[in-house]
């Protein structure tokens, strides 16, 4: 019973300090959640346009393309959509760096359903599917919504390629959540793996192997400690009901008890692993 009341004292203690992680992550989550920055351009640009800067460090905006992707900032949004809005003397276009916003999509490369990773496509300006063959080096968003041919206020537009080939496509905005990294340069390898795939789809976010490793590190660990408490408090309820028959009632209260701790633990466990995730 010693043992069985510390190992609850150290999975109280696992779940105080997973709580207090989630609060701090989650608040720090909340800020970036809508940051945005103005800009100057001497064209005017389209909301949802994806854009990047006319040089390093510079401030006057052009619309993005392979080219130029390295540079690129995020997209054109409105001011009102933002809680954090940075915006320099003279400025006069704001550009969405986090948070959810309205982006121009084309079916280019497939239809986009949500949850799919967004890079720059063909179109300047405009972002389309990733795929295993896709040239470009950074994730713009993440797609909110499906895009197709079938979605409403969509625009059908000729695409001459390289190559001189030519192909309709169609031209839409949906609405996405920005993540602007770098793309992963071995990403046939990632598509191959099913649980990576699997896990980017239901955060909606890529996942890099470090973050996943600690994320199953974490829930794991909280397997392990709740299954050492469940199978140390079973086995010592039933050593107390055979020694003492009389004493039931309160040996079963203690047994709950455990268990719901235990939950409680489980839970924060995975908790604090969707935010490795996410984070």
């Amino acid at each position: 019973m010693i043992r069985l009341k510390r190992l609850i004292v150290f999975g109280s203690s696992l779940l105080l300090v997973g709580a207090l992680l989630f609060g701090i992550i989650s608040g720090q989550l909340a800020q970036a959640a809508s940051e945005s920055q103005s800009y100057n351009s001497n064209t005017e640009l389209t909301i949802g346009t994806v854009v990047s800067t006319d040089s390093p460090g510079g401030n006057n905006l052009e619309l993005a393309k392979l080219d130029n992707e390295a540079l690129m900032v995020g997209v054109v949004t409105n001011t009102e959509d933002s809680l954090i809005d940075i915006q320099p003397n003279g400025s006069n276009i704001t550009i969405a760096k986090t948070g959810e916003v309205l982006i121009i999509v084309t079916d280019a490369t497939g239809d986009i359903k949500s949850g799919d990773n967004l890079v720059i496509s063909s179109l300047s300006g405009v972002a389309t599917k990733d795929t295993a063959d896709s040239k470009a080096k950074k994730y713009i968003a993440i797609a909110s919504e499906s895009f197709d041919a079938n979605t409403s206020d969509t625009h059908t537009v000729n695409v001459t390629y390289a190559d001189g080939s030519t192909k309709d496509v169609h031209v839409g905005s949906i609405n996405a959540k920005m993540n602007l990294v770098d793309r992963p340069p071995n990403k046939n390898t990632q598509d191959q793996n099913f649980i990576v795939a699997l896990i980017s789809r239901l955060i909606g976010k890529p996942v890099n192997k470090a973050k996943l490793i600690a994320a199953t590190v974490v829930v794991v660990t909280t397997l392990l400690i709740t299954g050492v408490m469940l199978q140390g408090s079973i086995r010592g309820s039933f050593i107390a009901l055979g020694r003492n028959p009389l004493s039931k009632p309160l040996i079963l209260s203690n047994l709950f008890r455990v268990i719901a701790i235990s939950i409680l633990i489980l839970e924060v466990g995975i908790a604090v692993g969707y935010i490795i995730l996410v984070a």
